[in-house]
């Protein structure tokens, strides 16, 4: 009877260790785990904070380029105006036709 108490405890034995191992075993995975998250996270806000500043400055480089070709076409504009010869005798001459016509 003896030997098969003996069994019977090193049995219990052998399963508390084997408990103890997959416990340290899910420990260090979970470590592992939690490090490789964090690598991927790091990682992630790197290459969030590069695609980020490059549609930045090509947003900021498209409005820059907007507001030239704006201030030129307004510029333009204003020297058509300017270089056009006013002719008030044509207008008179239009505004009598019209009002008293």
């Amino acid at each position: 009877m003896s030997a098969e108490i003996d069994m019977i405890q090193r049995l219990f034995e052998v399963e508390r260790e084997s408990a103890e191992l997959v416990h340290e075993a899910q420990k260090k995975a979970d470590e592992k785990i939690a490090e490789a998250r964090a690598q991927a996270e790091t990682r992630f806000k790197e290459e969030y904070a590069k695609v980020a500043d490059k549609i930045e400055n090509s947003e900021k480089q498209f409005n820059e380029e907007c507001l030239s070709a704006h201030t030129k076409a307004i510029s333009d504009y204003k020297k058509n105006l300017s270089s056009l010869k006013v002719d008030t005798n044509a207008f008179e001459q239009l505004v009598q036709n019209l009002i008293f016509a």
